[in-house]
Formats: structure tokens, sequence, C-alpha cells
């Protein structure tokens, strides 16, 4: 019988945590996002648009004059 009081006596004090942290929960003020300081600058994505840019047309530099090596090699141009 002392082993049930034990088990109960358990729960309450395991309902009172769970019910203590939850009014720790509602205690936290709610912080609102600021959208300014997720957004990149204008300047930052104008960067990296030239930077992916520039990166794409030197690879495809490369992909044009590796053709034009293998089609040499193939004797194309005669």
């Amino acid at each position: 019988m002392q082993y049930l009081l034990d088990g109960e006596q358990g729960n309450t004090e395991m309902e009172g945590l769970l019910h203590s942290t939850e009014s720790d929960d509602l205690k936290i003020p709610s912080l609102p996002i600021s959208t300014a300081a997720i957004m990149p600058s204008p300047i930052l994505l104008w960067r990296f648009k030239v930077f992916v840019l520039t990166y794409l047309a030197i690879c495809f530099l490369f992909v044009i004059l590796r053709c034009l090596k293998m089609l040499n090699e193939v004797n194309c141009f005669g």
C-alpha cells in the first residue's frame, strides 16, 4: 500500500513540475523577429549575383575551350 502512495506522490510531483514549466513558458515574452535582421542588404545580393555570374561565365568558357580542343584533336577544322 505504501508503494501506491509513493507512486501517487511521485505523480503529483511530476504534475507540479509540468505545471511549473508550462507557467514558465507563458511568462517568457515572445520576441518579434525583425525582418531587417533576416534579409540581406541589396549590396550583398548584388555582389553575390556578380560572383555567381562570373563563376558561371568562367566555367562556360572552360567548357567551350575544351570542346574546341577536342574538335581540333579530331581534326574537324581541316
